[in-house]
């Protein structure tokens, strides 16, 4: 009859052991793992759900693409796993509060008035105006950058100018012909040339000396004369 005693407490001491997490141990694994991947909604377990005891605090994982299952891993010396179905509705994962990125507001260049191709930027055809720097790339700030600059196309009114809309207004164009002066001493001489590249006015410039035939660079002085460079 001892014998038979003995039998029984050590039989309920090996299995109360076996499984000793409780349902409130697994409850708090869960709700802290989905937690941690930013799912708020409340979920269920079987409560008849018992584990064998674990040495280390159980970890938790995402078993499939879903929720529903999760894996419990024991990650002791002699580890073990379990999955676990859980009832879980209308996953949602909190919206995550991005810091707020401070606009910029810049100025930038608009055309006043429908512009034709070719036509020559003067100061009554732009207007500056302020906006947020998000999606704005590739303008002008400053009027200076566009005046006297030629369109490539046709642009509407309130168009953002852009440095692929126009091109420079060239004080010389390659190939112009233009008066090479040359002031030596007193002596005031003018050539007859050609540019071989196009300049504006205050750039130096290679032109071809036509009685000489040789290139020599030179400063552009306006559209029709450039001065030696000495």
């Amino acid at each position: 009859m001892l014998l038979k005693k003995l039998n029984i407490i050590l039989f309920y001491f090996v299995v109360g052991n076996a499984f000793g997490l409780s349902n409130s141990e697994i409850n708090d694994a869960i709700k802290e793992y989905l937690k941690q991947n930013n799912i708020s909604q409340s979920f269920s377990i079987n409560k008849k759900l018992k584990l064998p005891n674990c040495k280390k605090n159980i970890e938790v994982e995402k078993r499939f693409e879903t929720y529903k299952t999760l894996k419990i891993i024991c990650p002791q010396e002699n580890p073990w796993t379990y999955n676990v179905r859980i009832k879980i509705q209308n996953v949602k994962k909190k919206p995550t509060h991005k810091k707020k990125q401070k606009n910029t507001e810049v100025s930038l260049i608009k055309v006043n008035k429908n512009l034709k191709k070719n036509q020559i930027i003067t100061e009554n055809d732009i207007y500056l105006k302020k906006t947020n720097k998000k999606g704005a790339s590739n303008y002008f700030s400053h009027k200076k950058e566009v005046l006297g600059r030629k369109t490539k196309i046709s642009l509407r009114e309130g168009q953002i100018l852009r440095d692929r809309h126009i091109e420079k207004n060239w004080t010389i164009q390659e190939g112009q012909k233009i008066i090479i002066e040359n002031n030596k001493s007193k002596i005031h001489i003018l050539i007859e040339g050609i540019a071989l590249n196009s300049a504006m006015k205050g750039d130096y410039v290679e032109v071809l000396n036509k009685s000489t035939g040789k290139p020599m660079k030179a400063w552009v002085k306006n559209n029709k004369k450039v001065s030696i460079f000495r």
